[in-house]
């Protein structure tokens, strides 16, 4: 089935809904793209889009030779987008993991807002550090460098060619404790304060053991780890774009490793 544009060659339709699979997958799991904010007229709208720009480079290397061909490099092209767009979130998962270890001491766990992007409830922690490092990501063109590198994944990536093999496990093993890693670097600062607070709040109980600890110790180590989290946020921006400018390399490499034969 093929259709005309106007000043656009023949377009073969299979080919385009291949090609515009691993897009849509990409932009329905990858942050920012994939908030609600975000509707799926739009993403599917931009993923039409770049797809159509991709097709007379790609348009000659895939060959669909009946429904279930089709059906299956779709379903694959699929998958691999929203793989990639995985490995992304992952990414910004640290961020989460960091707001969550640093609002735990503080008391910010036990606050709920509504999380606009999953529209579901969350704690102030992870939100803050996960809308921060969202910030600073797009303030530095980091959507941009997205949609580039999901671009470029075609070019080591050939169409319906994506397999899983050792070396991809292995990636995505990698990353997950890298993430760890991540959340509890960005979330040193705030708690290595609240645990000088508790180390001072415990000699203070000793030498005054009148002091109603419990009741005193809460809203201390509030008020300096609130303190110690705004201080910090000026060194948290440094780590977090690094940490977050890895999504690019990160798609391309797993993009390779999809490639590799198992």
């Amino acid at each position: 089935m093929s259709f005309e544009l106007p000043g656009i060659a023949t377009i073969q339709l299979p080919i385009l809904v291949i090609l515009t699979a691993r897009l849509a997958g990409f932009f329905v799991t990858v942050p920012f793209f994939s908030t609600s904010a975000a509707p799926p007229l739009v993403r599917g709208g931009l993923a039409l889009a770049v797809a159509l720009l991709l097709y007379p480079v790609h348009v000659d290397s895939v060959e669909v030779t009946g429904t279930a061909s089709l059906v299956a490099m779709t379903a694959k092209e699929l998958l691999a987008g929203m793989f990639l767009g995985g490995l992304v979130r992952l990414l910004f998962a640290g961020l989460q993991l960091a707001g969550q270890l640093a609002g735990f001491g503080i008391g910010l766990s036990l606050a709920k807002i509504i999380d606009p992007g999953a529209a579901t409830e969350d704690s102030l922690g992870p939100a803050l550090y996960q809308y921060l490092g969202l910030i600073l990501f797009i303030g530095v063109g980091g959507h941009r460098e997205l949609i580039s590198a999901v671009i470029r994944s075609y070019d080591v990536l050939p169409l319906g060619a994506a397999t899983v093999g050792p070396a991809l496990v292995r990636e995505v093993l990698s990353t997950t404790g890298q993430m760890f890693q991540a959340g509890l670097r960005l979330a040193a600062p705030v708690a290595a304060v609240l645990f000088l607070v508790d180390i001072v709040l415990a000699l203070g109980n000793r030498v005054v053991p009148q002091i109603p600890i419990l009741m005193v110790g809460m809203p201390v180590k509030a008020w300096l780890g609130i303190a110690a989290l705004g201080l910090g946020l000026r060194a948290f921006a440094g780590p977090a774009l690094g940490w977050l400018s890895r999504a690019p390399d990160l798609i391309l490499g797993a993009s390779r490793l999809l490639a590799v034969s198992p």
